[in-house]
């Protein structure tokens, strides 16, 4: 945590932020607070300094709030702020921020950035004007038939796998013919469309804000000669190194610290004298000698007055202009005689004569023991850093470039594109085209320094390059590649500090240069290039010190360090010991054969390999070409999401990624999806359905009104986010609630009622138990249609009977939604498998991912949870990635607990208290069903025998029988990971229960001998004698035909037991009917469903009373028909069951033979008594003769 002293003016403008930072908002609450509050500074009557210091103040808060600092203070005239970064902001009721939350956090603040950034009028002309179509060379053409279509792509390697094995390899190698291009002013002789536009309109389209950085530049597009009009492969940037990367300086060698290790200092003390006289030799000082200041040979033999005069000189000058001394003029010594640059010779001459001066007192000691005398001393020291520190500046601004761009434009990364773009960074051709562009380019601050042209060798001996992130995946891993002399690689060195300034948006940094530059106090150099390539990060500081928040520049996010050398001899040279670089290739003048054998080399290392991989291919055939970028308006648009985790420092424009410890949170951290996920976790776990997006879409544009209901975590909310994403496509006027549950409910009715009386579409998410008190009060009309299809969600038996019209009022129930279908199964697996890092994760994790991507794996994981289906037992999209992300996992997102997690095949059967979809995959545990020849003969004691494997058992066998938990536990083990992973595991579905069985197929269809079933088990359960029948002379059954007697109970008192039942009608097998259901046509056009349970119900009779069969009274019906005695039955059940017979009777008429049937419950007796009616009496009369 920081504690920041802000220099702010007080006015009423402050003071409501302060009352607002009073109360410790969580960060997006402030954020959204903050842009109002800057929105209203324009309406204060404020000096115009103090506007500016609260406008960055503001900005800086809120950028850093979008990213989730925590900002707060003790109370509402308090001084001190307390600023917490993300890493260490802990939310009410959870755990500290863990990194992946905090890099989620940041890159939904850089899509929204660079979203901002597209809707800048400029860029919208810009990208209207590229994709606009124009006739070149006989064609229409525009910037995107230079973006390959991923689906041509996939076809073409379809053709290419599908050739002999021979020639596969060459055949995908040729699919490919990459090359390197300069973009420069240029045409593009393909598309008539200029170089540099083409780069820039491909790196929009990435989700990194781009921002031009002054210094040297160079640009660079990786095209694909295989392919008419050359597209384009991926894109690639240089530009001028930062100069203070600690960790790259010690690697090096330039600090003081390195200089110590050296065993033989003597080059490099030579080094650092040559480089004192050489930096004073630039400096031009002739009118310091023409008034006086100081005589030419103090610029060899400086003396104490050299630096008093000199130090005076730069402290009696005015301020400089920040007008004036821009540009390169013609008269470079008018403008070393400025008082700007006056001022910086100085300076800058005072500090290297005192080093020369402190170097010249030790030139006659050896090397060894001159160096030791200059660490002794603080003088020695400080003469060091500034020999050393020149001799970096020199090469930092010449010699090294930092690779600000490096990445595959889709669908090349997912063929490991990105990899290609930087390796061909460092190929002879940058260096080359990179020498020949800057040869003769002068050096700006340097020629005015001099007051004449300096130029600086051209020699790039070294790249450098840096993550975004301190963990995770990066591109540039395992990038290594031969050379005439050497070879070429990625070498990860370590971490930046954290300083920076990717954390503040454009629009800060804009307000920052508006305030220093109308403060008097501030000197130019502060935020101007004539300091330097920092002027950036300068410009920030200086802004950060006026207003009291110096420790926010530290933005706490390290980044990976990467360096490339070029040369062999790269550290001499940039040490000055060596004049010449020595390099890795063997001639920079003809560079072609060399830069196209690097390409030869990624087609074999990784191009060759990727594409021959099926899953890459099939994702290459569902992917979408990149959308026009007239449509990212905002960062919640599709094509804005794609591209959020698609960093070209951190892979292969791959989709983005979430760290697999967030995924371990789905076991049971998080109970619902909209409302804990933030948008970019939202997006990485969104299961796209197609058909229910496009369906609401339509009955919306059909002015209807639906209630999306269900129960929590069933995705109200979620879905009608993702619809909001698409409002355009539905009318402006729907009136739309995310979550009626949470609302205030006469508020909400007062709405919705207009909404109903104005005839416009409605589109309310609502559990629900909340819906029905909210029909309590809506119109009759509107309630009653709502009613009715929460009393009958499904139909039964809807034959073809022509189709209903849509209502005008329709109850989308998501708990109908069937969860577990092979397709939301397989597309959650990808999730799973695809959009977690598991880079950083124990063996143990990484070991369950790669079982999970076996198809024969999830084949057998999908016929497991059809099962689970077929039971009836619900299960969120929530549950199911609980469910694997548990398996991946353990369900701990803690390293240390992860890695002694069990395999996935024993965690999907470990107990969940609470969890239906727990205790129903453990009924269904192959572990609990026994295999008498399997299990004896072939798993215990040789489980290779037992067909094949996809890995071997995982564990051998216990060493001995002694101890029965351990053989037991191994045992089930095994039989769990044959069931997986073997070829004939799915055998043992066969062993499941018998009544699971039974109702898997009752729900699929076969109700063929259902009512027959049904009746025989109803009729026992009833305590029924069923008659056997007789044996057909081959042996086959010849069952009589079940009839079961419709009792009605007599009891004493409403809540005693039945001392009697009374049976007047009887149904045999011809008057029943059993029915599957269905969802009405308007629903069925919405959602998928299976059924989950049977109705039987009379044949033939409207309104008959129905008995809902599912699995539990299936099961309580089987094991009374199997003999479980009537006390034990499941009471459930049996309630179930009179309650269905005792309708029936009383919705039945008598039997045609008069007989009515009793039985005594307490004796367990049946009479059946005959009614015979006598003729009529002298009265009239007729009695009624009963006869047993």
């Amino acid at each position: 945590m920081y504690e920041l002293t802000p220099k702010l003016p007080t006015n009423a403008a402050i003071r409501r932020l302060w009352a607002v930072l009073a109360k410790a908002p969580l960060p997006t609450v402030l954020a959204d607070y903050l842009r109002g509050w800057l929105g209203m500074l324009n309406d204060e009557a404020l000096p115009h300094a103090d506007y500016l210091r609260l406008r960055v103040f503001g900005r800086v808060l809120m950028d850093l709030a979008s990213q989730g600092w925590h900002f707060s203070c003790t109370s509402e005239d308090a001084t001190i702020l307390r600023a917490l970064s993300p890493d260490t902001t802990v939310r009410p009721g959870q755990s500290a921020t863990s990194p992946a939350e905090v890099k989620q956090v940041l890159r939904a603040s850089l899509v929204a950035n660079r979203d901002e950034q597209l809707r800048d009028p400029d860029n919208q002309r810009f990208i209207r004007r590229m994709e606009m179509p124009r006739r070149h060379a006989g064609r229409m053409l525009n910037v995107r038939n230079l973006l390959v279509n991923p689906r041509t792509l996939a076809a073409e390697l379809q053709t290419c796998l599908a050739a002999p094995e021979a020639n596969r390899a060459e055949l995908i190698g040729s699919l490919v013919q990459p090359y390197l291009q300069l973009a420069t002013e240029a045409t593009d002789e393909h598309t008539g469309l200029r170089l540099l536009d083409i780069w820039r309109y491909c790196r929009y389209t990435w989700s990194l804000p781009f921002q031009t950085q002054p210094g040297r530049r160079m640009f660079y597009l990786v095209r694909d000669a295989a392919r008419p009009l050359h597209p384009i492969i991926g894109i690639g940037a240089l530009g001028s190194a930062v100069v203070q990367i600690t960790v790259r300086d010690e690697y090096v060698g330039w600090s003081v610290k390195s200089l110590q290790k050296c065993a033989d200092p003597t080059s490099r003390l030579r080094a650092l004298d040559l480089e004192l006289a050489r930096a004073v030799d630039e400096i031009f000082a002739e009118d310091f000698v023409e008034e006086g200041i100081l005589e030419l040979a103090e610029l060899i033999q400086p003396t104490a007055a050299t630096f008093d005069n000199l130090d005076r000189a730069a402290r009696d000058l005015p301020l400089a202009s920040r007008t004036a001394h821009r540009g390169l003029k013609i008269d470079l010594e008018v403008e070393a005689r400025s008082d700007l640059y006056r001022r910086k010779r100085a300076e800058t001459l005072s500090g290297l004569l005192s080093a020369r001066q402190v170097f010249q007192q030790s030139d006659h000691l050896p090397a060894p023991e001159r160096l030791a005398h200059l660490l002794a001393s603080p003088e020695g020291l400080k003469a060091l850093r500034v020999a050393i520190k020149s001799i970096k500046k020199r090469h930092v601004a010449a010699s090294i470039m930092e690779i600000t761009t490096c990445g595959a434009i889709p669908p090349y990364g997912e063929l490991l594109g990105g990899k290609l773009v930087a390796m061909l960074m460092a190929s002879p051709q940058v260096v080359a085209e990179y020498k020949a562009r800057y040869t003769d380019s002068s050096s700006v601050i340097a020629s005015r320094m001099r007051g004449e042209i300096v130029n600086r060798d051209a020699n790039l001996v070294l790249l450098g390059t840096s993550s975004l992130y301190h963990v995770g995946s990066s591109q540039y891993n395992r990038i290594k590649f031969p050379t005439a002399k050497g070879e070429i690689e990625y070498k990860l060195i370590g971490k930046t500090e954290g300083f920076g300034s990717v954390h503040l948006s454009r629009q800060s940094y804009d307000a920052i240069q508006d305030m220093l530059r109308e403060d008097p106090a501030q000197n130019s150099q502060s935020y101007t290039f004539a300091a330097g390539v920092n002027y950036k990060l300068r410009s920030i500081a200086s802004a950060f010190n006026m207003l009291g928040l110096q420790k926010l520049q530290k933005h706490a996010t390290p980044r990976l360090v990467y360096l490339t050398p070029t040369a062999k001899n790269w550290q001499r040279y940039l040490l000055g010991e060596d004049q010449q670089p020595d390099w890795l290739y063997s001639d920079l003048g003809n560079y072609v054969q060399e830069t196209a054998a690097i390409v030869e080399h990624w087609k074999q290392r990784w191009f060759i390999k990727r594409a021959q991989n099926p899953e890459i291919v099939a994702r290459l055939l569902t992917a979408e070409k990149i959308a026009s970028l007239t449509q990212i308006t905002d960062h919640e648009t599709e094509a804005a999401r794609k591209q959020q985790g698609s960093f070209f420092f951190l892979g292969d424009n791959m989709p983005p990624k979430i760290d697999w410890s967030v995924f371990a949170l789905f076991n049971g951290g998080r109970t619902s999806f909209a409302e804990k996920l933030k948008p970019a976790e939202l997006e990485i776990f969104h299961i796209e359905s197609k058909k229910l997006e496009a369906g609401i879409i339509g009955l919306l544009n059909s002015n209807r009104r639906i209630y999306l209901t269900g129960n929590p975590g069933d995705g109200k909310t979620h879905l009608i986010r993702r619809l909001s994403e698409d409002n355009d496509k539905w009318p402006g006027n729907t009136f739309v609630h995310w979550d009626a549950s949470a609302e205030n409910q006469e508020k909400l009715v007062t709405e919705l009622k207009q909404a109903i009386s104005d005839k416009r579409p409605v589109l309310v998410a609502v559990n629900e138990g909340p819906l029905r008190q909210i029909l309590l009060d809506l119109p009759e009309s509107e309630a009653s249609m709502l009613r009715e299809q929460l009393a009958t969600p499904f139909v039964y038996d809807a034959g073809t009977a022509d189709e209903p019209e849509i209502p005008e009022v329709l109850l989308v129930h998501l708990g109908s939604r069937q969860v577990l279908t092979h397709e939301l199964i397989e597309k959650a697996l990808q999730i799973a498998l695809r959009k977690v890092d598991y880079d950083s994760a124990p063996q143990r994790v990484r070991d369950n991912v790669q079982a999970l991507g076996h198809h024969l794996v999830q084949q057998r994981l999908g016929d497991l949870l059809k099962l689970v289906s077929q039971g009836g037992t619900h299960v969120t999209m929530h549950q199911l990635l609980g469910l694997l992300s548990r398996m991946i996992t353990g369900g701990s997102p803690l390293p240390a607990r992860a890695q002694n997690a069990h395999p996935y095949y024993e965690t999907i059967f470990e107990k969940i208290e609470g969890s239906a979809l727990s205790a129903t995959l453990r009924e269904l545990d192959p572990a609990r069903s026994p295999h008498a020849h399997l299990d004896t003969h072939k798993l215990w004691d040789a489980p290779v025998s037992a067909g094949q494997w996809l890995t071997s058992p995982a564990h051998p066998a216990p060493g001995s029988s002694s101890d029965k938990e351990e053989a037991v536990r191994w045992f089930r083990s095994l039989k769990r990971q044959y069931y997986f992973e073997a070829s004939q595991g799915k055998d043992l579905l066969k062993s499941i229960p018998p009544d699971r069985a039974s109702f898997a197929e009752l729900v699929s269809g076969g109700t063929g001998q259902a009512r027959r079933k049904l009746l025989t088990a109803l009729a026992r359960f009833a305590n029924q004698k069923i008659e056997s029948g007789t044996k057909n002379h081959d042996g086959s059954s010849n069952a009589t035909a079940p009839e079961l007697y419709l009792w009605t109970s007599l009891r004493y008192d409403a809540v005693g037991p039945a001392t009697a039942l009374i049976a007047a009608a009887s149904l045999r097998e011809t008057d029943v009917a059993v029915q599957l259901p269905s969802l009405s046509p308007a629903l069925a056009s919405l959602l998928d469903y299976e059924p989950d349970h049977v109705r039987l119900t009379l044949s033939r009779k409207a309104n008959a009373p129905a008995l809902l069969l599912d699995l539990e009274l299936w099961t309580a019906l089987g094991q009374v028909a199997r003999g479980l005695p009537l006390q034990f039955r499941s009471e459930e059940a049996g309630r179930r069951v009179g309650r269905f017979l005792s309708e029936l009777a009383a919705f039945s008429t008598a039997d045609e033979t008069g007989k009515i049937r009793i039985h005594d419950v307490e004796a367990g007796h049946t009479y059946a008594v005959g009614l015979e009616a006598q003729p009529l009496d002298k009265n009239g009369h007729s009695k009624i003769k009963y006869v047993l």
